[in-house]
């Protein structure tokens, strides 16, 4: 893939730091260790028992820490691929295709969720 010369106006594309990024993101092993916490953390979320919105049951403690992690997994993955691509101005940056606009909302609302949430 062919990405613009500067991500985020910061990093250059001869780099060493964002030629590591990029081969990082477009590695077949990152793409599915990504989808692996996405069926991760959607069985999480399908053994959560939201009848215990107080977390009482250790079981929802337990789910709700995993998520957490699960979270800041999918910030860094946004994070790699924002570097690696860059954010909108190219027109193979992160917010152009839109699996990662949805991942970026997904994203979003996650974080609202911890900050906000509890």
């Amino acid at each position: 893939m062919v990405y613009d010369g500067r991500s985020l106006y910061l990093f250059d594309h001869s780099s060493t730091f964002r030629r590591i990024i990029v081969a990082l993101t477009e590695d077949k092993k990152f793409d599915n260790f990504i989808l692996l916490l996405i069926i991760s953390n959607s069985i999480c979320l399908l053994l959560y028992e939201y009848k215990d919105r107080d977390n009482v049951c250790l079981h929802n403690q337990y789910l709700e820490k995993s998520m957490r992690i699960f979270t800041w997994f999918f910030i860094s993955e946004a994070v790699l691929k924002i570097i690696a691509q860059g954010f909108i101005k190219h027109k193979n940056s992160y917010l152009r295709d839109p699996w990662n606009l949805l991942d970026c909302t997904v994203v979003i609302f996650a974080l609202i969720e911890m900050i906000f949430g509890g």
